[in-house]
């Protein structure tokens, strides 16, 4: 059984890393996610599935 949880997280990651690679296939803006970024794509992704539910000044920090 933890094998099968391991796969289900790098599947998971593997699709936000994908998706990450693609924002753009997903997004309207052309200009957004163009610069170099402290956070990418997909480190913003990650960060808003991990989010508790509490506000964003509290989950940033």
């Amino acid at each position: 059984m933890k094998a099968l949880h391991k796969n289900i997280l790098e599947r998971l990651d593997q699709i936000i890393n994908n998706t990450g690679d693609h924002i753009h296939d997903f997004i309207n803006n052309p200009h957004v996610f163009t610069r170099k970024r402290t956070l990418d794509a997909a480190t913003v992704l990650k960060t808003t599935i991990n989010m508790q539910g509490q506000n964003l000044n509290s989950e940033l920090l």
